[in-house]
């Protein structure tokens, strides 16, 4: 121990006489691998620092994809279409829920099977062809095919495919998305099967199809509508002006502005008009109502259908039922006249021959002695009843017109009802040449019936009746008194004179027109166009 400690001591001494020039190496070197030492600490725990922020980052990275991963599966599992992974070789590797109930087998009993196994035999080369397009040249592919279910059931499936490769070569991965299209594939099928039944109608019916777009303001027709036009599809542009000038002028107006209210307001359109098709004008019936479309899109559909045949039947049962009522007016004022002359005979001939032989039995009895005598009293009443009596046969069937003619009857009729406060005059023209025995009748009784009208209703001072004739037979009765409201007499408020006139006027296409205000006075105008029975 003793040596050893003088041993260092000598050790100790002899550092001590080292120069220091000489120590001067081995001190920098010692310092030299503290630096390293430190800096190589540094950077280690730089690197710490490091892969504790990349681990956090993987961990976080890791949470988000098993978030994606659930919320996939979620999305696969419930999807209301079937998802389909097949293998490069067409082998079912995964399917979803929806999946295995299209095909109607259970996901594990699934799995492994081959996918074109479910499909009808009919449709597995165009599968084929689809799978392979998918496979070798990763092209995306869409196509319809009909499928065969575990259970037997058929439906129509459409098929949207896409490859994803993997990490060996030829180990690409099919991922296949099917929609059950059964009832769109039924509905366009009923969807056919009625168009076609609607071209068939259309055609047996002689009508068309038409449509307005309302992007282009254009109107399209079908063949069938340019037969039933008249018209081409090759001048015929579909432009609204162009659909315009098929529209007979008459009615070109009034379609014009149906059209333009129904468009703009989207009501349906109804209207019936005239064309000219091969130089002659036929009447056509045009409906049609608003169609949305996905978007919003708005279309006027219809149908254009020639209803000429229609119109002359309608023409022909107006003209029948016209006919019928002018025969049974006719017949009521054949009647009537016939029930007039002899109730006017019968007075001219009865009533009037014994209120004569009453008033000779009165004069036989002896000269009348003074005014206030009952015998000059009940003769001036036997006088009065006679008048009377000659009168009321006259209007009943005056026999001056069938002896004399018409404008006489108007004259005689004239004085016998115009009274002090009333005058009544004639004016007649042409009527040279007689009328046949019922128009004159006729014409007669509606004068008749127009001059009581104005001696019950008008308090007139004064009436005047002219009737003129030429291509047609014109009777106006004018009075100036107090005149009323011609639109008053509408409906059920038209007095039976009118009423009678207008049914006379109807035997010979004649119309009747009543302008009255009033304080002014009224006056009535018959047109008779018709002057033969």
């Amino acid at each position: 121990m003793k040596n050893k400690r003088t041993s260092t001591g000598e050790s100790g001494k002899e550092l001590k006489d080292v120069p220091q020039d000489r120590l001067a190496p081995y001190v920098s070197r010692s310092d030299n691998n503290d630096l390293e030492k430190d800096r190589l600490l540094q950077e280690l725990q730089v690197h710490q620092f490091e892969l504790e922020m990349q681990n956090d980052e993987l961990r976080r990275t890791n949470e988000e994809l098993e978030m994606q991963r659930i919320r996939f599966l979620g999305i696969y599992e419930l999807a209301p279409i079937g998802y389909f992974i097949l293998d490069n070789h067409g082998n079912i590797r995964d399917v979803n829920s929806a999946g295995s109930q299209l095909l109607d087998i259970d996901k594990a009993d699934l799995l492994g099977r081959r996918f074109i196994s479910f499909i009808e035999i009919t449709d597995r080369d165009h599968f084929h062809r689809f799978f392979h397009d998918i496979i070798d040249r990763h092209e995306k592919r869409n196509c319809q095919i009909q499928f065969t279910s575990y259970s037997g059931q058929t439906f129509f499936g459409q098929l949207e495919g896409t490859a994803i490769d993997g990490f060996l070569p030829r180990s690409a991965t099919c991922y296949l998305a099917v929609i059950d299209i059964s009832e769109r594939i039924e509905a366009v099928a009923k969807l056919e099967e009625t168009k076609e039944r609607l071209e068939l109608a259309l055609e047996a019916s002689d009508a068309g199809t038409w449509e307005y777009d309302y992007a282009t303001g254009k109107i399209f027709l079908n063949d069938s509508s340019f037969g039933l036009c008249g018209i081409d599809n090759i001048t015929y542009t579909g432009e609204y002006h162009s659909f315009l000038d098929i529209v007979h002028s008459n009615d070109r107006y009034m379609v014009d502005q149906h059209l333009r209210t129904c468009i703009n307001h989207e009501k349906e359109v109804d209207i019936e008009f005239t064309i000219v098709r091969n130089k002659e004008k036929c009447h056509v019936s045009m409906r049609g109502h608003l169609i949305r479309r996905p978007e919003n899109v708005k279309r006027f559909v219809g149908t254009i259908m020639d209803i000429s045949e229609k119109k002359r039947l309608e023409s022909e049962a107006q003209q029948l039922k016209v006919e019928q009522q002018r025969n049974i007016t006719k017949a009521i004022i054949t009647t009537e006249a016939t029930e007039r002359k002899r109730i006017s005979e019968s007075l001219h001939a009865g009533v009037c021959q014994l209120l004569y032989g009453i008033k000779l039995n009165i004069q036989q009895m002896g000269a009348l002695k003074s005014p206030d005598d009952p015998l000059a009293n009940m003769s001036k009443l036997v006088d009065l009843a006679i008048k009377e009596t000659r009168n009321i046969a006259f209007e009943l069937a005056p026999s001056i017109l069938n002896d004399f003619g018409l404008p006489i009857t108007i004259e005689e009729i004239c004085k016998r009802l115009s009274t002090p406060r009333l005058t009544i005059r004639s004016e007649t023209k042409g009527l040279n040449k007689r009328l046949s025995s019922s128009l004159e009748t006729c014409v007669f009784r509606m004068i008749q019936d127009l001059i009581n009208n104005a001696i019950k209703h008008s308090g007139a001072g004064e009436v005047v009746v002219k009737v003129n004739r030429g291509h047609a037979l014109e009777i106006t009765v004018t009075d100036n008194g107090k005149g009323f409201d011609p639109e008053s007499l509408t409906g059920n408020t038209q007095g039976t004179g009118l009423r009678n006139v207008s049914s006379k006027a109807k035997l010979y296409d004649g119309t009747v027109d009543v302008k009255s205000q009033p304080g002014k006075g009224t006056c009535v105008k018959i047109v008779l166009n018709k002057l033969t029975d």
